[in-house]
This record gives C-alpha cells, structure tokens and sequence, in this order.
C-alpha cells in the first residue's frame, strides 16, 4: 500500500515545482523528495532487473533538490 506522502510529490511533476511550493515547510519537502528518491531508485533497481517501462528516471534532479534545500537550511540555522 502507498502512502499519501508518495502521492503527494507526483502531483508536481519535477522536484524543482515540489521545492517552489510556498505552502509546505522545509521539513515536508524533504520528506516528500526523500520518498521520491526512494521510489526513482527502486525503479532503477526493476530496470536493471529487466522490468523496463514507464517514465525516465528524475534521480538526480531529485538528488540535487534536495542538497541545494538540506544546504539552504543549514545555512539558515547557522545564521
């Protein structure tokens, strides 16, 4: 069974419209994008295991949203 929060990052399409969501909180986009790295990764698993199909992976665009946001907070709580 999927939980709401997976369901929730593919209503924005890319990472970066997730990121531009002024109405969710540093901490939820995290959340949100650490499941959609969770889900890209288990896709590139069932493609090397031969089950292809669907859409190109968004791993490293979701890999690099989520270094720019993790080191945007850092900087906002060492300020």
């Amino acid at each position: 069974m999927t939980s709401p929060v997976k369901l929730d990052y593919k209503k924005y399409g890319t990472p970066a419209k997730l990121t531009a969501d002024k109405s969710l909180s540093d901490a939820e986009k995290v959340k949100l994008l650490q499941c959609w790295h969770d889900d890209e990764e288990a896709l590139i698993r069932a493609s090397a295991e031969g089950l292809s199909g669907g859409e190109p992976s968004r791993l490293q665009e979701v890999l690099e949203v989520l270094k720019d946001l993790k080191c945007q907070d850092e900087l906002n709580n060492n300020i």
